[in-house]
């Protein structure tokens, strides 16, 4: 074999070497910017869950406020009654419903605009936002019916229904901490 075919030889062994370097190369790159989208997305999970924590607790006492005057969401005959009169013209009713209904309208808002974690709000407050979607159900269609007001309550009510997805046909709660394991598990 002459020098020159031998060189080639080295030459395209080493080129393949290199190249054999860069793939590897490029596949650590791939794995490392993997590692880093995914501690990324956690870190973004675990804000939201903390920040939907953080509003929850600020607002206790103006949640307490404004249920005080009305019957506890589970109480259905006495939700019914109360809209009867807010929706028959007890202005003063009507108002203290509104601003509830409001309260909890804003928090369904950050829901959907993926501000909060719903998974979250569901370990906190679930069964009360249920049962405030299906109660006050008569006063969102009341509201809607009113000319301009087509779009009201209706992320409310959407959370409602979302939480009632969670929590499936039992409507039982399951621990986040048990959701997770179930998503662990089956990945």
């Amino acid at each position: 074999m002459s020098a020159e075919a031998i060189a080639a030889f080295v030459g395209a062994g080493v080129n393949f070497l290199a190249l054999l370097f860069v793939a590897g190369q490029v596949a650590i790159a791939n794995r490392q910017l993997k590692h880093a989208q995914h501690t990324n997305e956690a870190e973004i999970r675990r804000r939201k869950r903390q920040a939907t924590i953080d509003y929850f607790m600020s607002t206790v006492v103006e949640r307490a406020e404004l249920a005080s005057e009305l019957p506890d969401p589970s109480a259905s005959a006495d939700v019914k009654d109360a809209v009867k009169r807010a929706l028959d013209g007890d202005a003063r009713c009507r108002r203290l419903i509104g601003d509830y209904l409001g309260f909890y309208e804003t928090m369904a808002v950050a829901i959907a605009s993926d501000v909060y974690d719903l998974e979250t709000l569901d370990a906190m407050d679930g069964a009360s936002i249920r049962y405030i979607a299906d109660s006050y159900q008569h006063f969102f269609e009341a509201v809607r019916a009113t000319p301009g007001r087509s779009a009201h309550y209706v992320e409310l009510e959407r959370l409602g229904l979302q939480i009632q997805h969670l929590r499936g046909p039992e409507n039982s709660y399951v621990p986040i901490a048990l959701r997770s394991q179930v998503v662990r598990n089956s990945e």
